[in-house]
């Protein structure tokens, strides 16, 4: 099980890498009502990329939920849904934090995207995941 879940974060991080998605980024703006380009105002580049892999993982768990609740009644089904969204809260609290009564410092930030980066993606830097992202964009300074 365990080897599993290492599997999909090196997913993940594979994706940012090759700008590979979980579904068509088209879903991204029928289910928010704007594009990444629109939302984030870049194209290409390492955060473009991350962005388009995190909310396409964000949008087809919503849909598989939504289709296991149709048929089954409930919405976990598959042991790899739940897997799959452990993945997608890690990298919601790493990059695309919820804004709340608790900020954590950007060293803290820094770290813990570090320590991902070293466990699944040790070739990959912190820079290159932020590549072309407007600071006040991403609600965090990485770029100073």
């Amino acid at each position: 099980m365990l080897q599993t879940i290492e599997a999909l974060y090196r997913q993940f991080f594979k994706k940012v890498k090759t700008g590979g998605q979980y579904c068509p980024v088209e879903k991204i703006k029928k289910r928010f009502g704007q594009s990444p380009e629109e939302r984030i105002g870049i194209s290409s580049g390492g955060y473009y990329r991350l962005f388009v892999a995190y909310w396409t993982l964000n949008v087809k768990l919503d849909e598989n939920r939504q289709n296991n609740v149709t048929k089954h009644g409930y919405g976990n089904v598959y042991y790899i849904d739940s897997f799959l969204r452990g993945v997608e809260i890690t990298m919601a609290g790493a990059f695309f934090p919820t804004p709340g009564p608790i900020e954590i410092p950007e060293n803290l930030r820094r770290q813990g995207i570090q320590e991902l980066l070293n466990m699944f993606a040790p070739t990959m830097t912190i820079k290159e995941l932020y590549e072309g992202a407007d600071p006040q964009k991403v609600r965090w300074p990485v770029l100073k």
